[in-house]
């Protein structure tokens, strides 16, 4: 786990604290991610659950996953921030919004290592981790309207979609 990494609504701290899925438990949007999966086609969904994973090989707080015809299967106990995102993966990203930091330091790190990320997060321009790891380091999308996670209605904050390559990505 990276350090002051502090999962509220997974299951090592569901105990201590009870669910709190109105902050960190979010299934992306098909409204969103189909889309952006047709453009960017991706490889690996980095902070996910069984059941709302976005791509066949997907990471829980458990671990690497694969999804088979039979069911998940794991392929190492590391979470998404302690596994490396290869240099060949084109990796999506809906983090606990509970702490971001340590996502967006593994994203910009791990795109300068070859990976390319997109990755939805609260637009929160003033925070000290935007300064240090999204300002003049990922393309910033800010998106139009409030997203939807499930059936309560929008999220309160407005969302942006950051990518994060060593490469140019084209369009953006």
């Amino acid at each position: 786990m990276h350090p002051g990494f502090i999962p509220t609504n997974h299951p090592n701290q569901q105990k201590k604290q009870g669910v709190n899925d109105s902050i960190d438990d979010r299934e992306t949007p098909p409204c969103v991610f189909d889309p952006l999966h047709a453009e960017f086609g991706f490889t690996l969904d980095a902070a996910a659950s069984h059941v709302n994973a976005k791509c066949e090989r997907y990471h829980t707080t458990e671990g690497r996953y694969y999804r088979m015809p039979s069911g998940p299967v794991q392929a190492t106990n590391l979470d998404g921030l302690a596994c490396p995102w290869g240099d060949a993966d084109r990796v999506w990203l809906n983090p606990p919004f509970s702490i971001l930091w340590p996502w967006v330091e593994k994203a910009y790190a791990a795109s300068q290592a070859g990976a390319q990320i997109a990755m939805l997060i609260p637009a929160s321009v003033g925070a000290n981790w935007w300064a240090h790891y999204v300002d003049g380091k990922a393309r910033i999308l800010l998106l139009n309207g409030r997203i939807s996670f499930d059936s309560k209605g929008p999220f309160p904050k407005d969302c942006a979609l950051l990518l994060y390559s060593k490469q140019e990505i084209p369009g953006y």
